[in-house]
């Protein structure tokens, strides 16, 4: 039975949804910023009455928390090994069969960094990944690398490696990837998106009547074989070592405002990556998770307003299959991600051996390891491209402009407004996301939000 204090230590695996890519950007170049300190499931950076996320809850409860991740960094291809990083081990351009390298660079962090007490301390780890793979399918001419079966054998390695590393005391979220379709939404959101898009997700953002059909195959197959392998009980059988599904993602919607058309507010400048209000959102929705049963759990976002859900007297513990046996005798028939999905044909993981691996443990550490530095180098000379077509109108716009006036928001009588008429004396805060009503404090107040105070002259 593991409680919120309990945990003294947390740790995250992933691609750039949990490096916090470009959540924070603002100029193209912005976009080659990894914003770790505000990660949704390993960002340090600030209070929980300021940015929400899973250690700044965490805090709350043990101001003691080690392993999270702070400030930001430059992508690049060694970027994994930088100080503040401490246990967020994820890497922006990772797919599935960089697990592995990811699960042992954490096992090692925590045995000789001294960022953990390996045997006393009880450590939550965070895995989210699929989307690169997902993303980028078609590329793969034999098809064969991103299939759903090599996906499910990629994860378990990993899982294999933290669970017979004997690493004690450890709860581990399996986050289901999300319904990568929508970026066929998402890339219409500026005419630089479409550009990004071709490098970011060109699978799902601009398929072939064929390729589409595959991803429809894919996506709930995706989230079917992680749900399959866990079901196993293959981590269950020690006392000290488990591994819970969290489903939120796998039918989340795209955000909507009050004209029914997207919110953009909760992505990045990309239209792909999240905004710092999209991790907070997905914070939120990952904590409620945990403290729901298992087989009982929401498989969409929450959204902003709603409150996050807190231990009770009578439940004060957060959720594993164990201690959710109760419930999953009433919900055993109404699962939310089985009933949802009917028509997923599962795949048997029980005969698929570790041999059948098209990646092995020296592949992953040779060859991967140059495909991955191009990858990167490739896009860095994508993005310079982009910065400098953006300094250059910047400049044109300076030239035939003495100055551009910008609404910001302005505190009044406890809320944050748009205005417009702004005085050059005026000293303002401007914010990043909006309020999140939450119960976590015996006053239930709304909290502050995440900002910088500018002076205007």
């Amino acid at each position: 039975m593991l409680r919120p204090s309990d945990i003294k230590c947390v740790g995250a695996m992933g691609d750039s949804f949990t490096t916090g890519l470009s959540a924070h950007a603002i100029t193209p170049i912005d976009l080659l910023s990894e914003y770790r300190g505000i990660s949704w499931s390993i960002g340090g950076d600030y209070t929980y009455s300021k940015f929400l996320s899973i250690p700044n809850i965490l805090l709350e409860y043990n101001s003691k928390l080690k392993g999270f991740s702070t400030k930001l960094s430059i992508i690049s291809s060694d970027n994994q090994t930088i100080t503040n990083n401490r246990l967020n081990v994820a890497k922006s351009s990772d797919h599935s069969v960089d697990l592995l390298y990811q699960a042992e660079l954490l096992i090692d962090r925590i045995k000789n960094e001294n960022l953990c007490d390996w045997n006393n301390d009880w450590k939550m780890i965070t895995i989210f990944i699929g989307t690169n793979d997902l993303c980028n399918f078609c590329t793969d001419s034999n098809l064969t690398k991103y299939t759903p079966e090599q996906y499910m054998l990629n994860v378990r390695e990993a899982l294999d490696e933290l669970y017979q590393s004997r690493i004690p005391r450890t709860l581990v979220n399996l986050v289901l990837p999300f319904d990568i379709r929508n970026a066929k939404e998402l890339y219409t959101g500026n005419y630089a998106c479409q550009i990004l898009y071709n490098k970011t997700c060109p699978c799902a953002a601009f398929p072939t009547t064929e390729q589409a059909k595959i991803l429809d195959d894919y996506i709930p197959k995706y989230q079917q074989v992680l749900l399959d392998l866990i079901n196993t009980g293959r981590y269950d059988q020690r006392d000290d070592f488990t591994v819970v599904i969290q489903p939120f993602m796998a039918e989340t919607k795209l955000p909507e405002n009050d004209d029914n058309e997207i919110d953009f507010s909760y992505f990045a400048p990309d239209c792909f990556h999240f905004s710092g209000k999209g991790h907070a959102q997905v914070a939120l929705s990952l904590w409620n998770n945990m403290f729901e049963p298992v087989g009982n759990k929401q498989s969409s976002w929450y959204i902003m307003n709603e409150s996050l859900k807190c231990p009770t007297k009578e439940q004060p513990y957060i959720y594993t299959l164990k201690n959710s046996v109760k419930i999953l005798n009433e919900f055993k028939n109404t699962t939310k991600i089985q009933t949802t999905t009917p028509s997923i044909s599962t795949i048997n993981i029980r005969n698929i051996s570790t041999d059948n691996l098209t990646t092995s443990h020296h592949h992953h550490h040779q060859n991967h390891k140059k495909s991955k530095m191009n990858l990167s180098w490739n896009r860095m000379k994508f993005i310079a491209i982009i910065t400098g077509l953006f300094i250059i109108i910047v400049i044109l716009i300076l030239g035939f402009n003495k100055r551009i006036r910008a609404g910001v928001f302005k505190q009044e009588t406890g809320r944050y407004h748009i205005f417009h008429n702004i005085n050059d004396d005026d000293e303002v805060e401007i914010f990043s996301r909006p309020n999140i009503k939450s119960n976590f404090f015996d006053d239930n107040q709304i909290t502050t939000t995440h900002g910088t105070r500018v002076s205007l002259k």
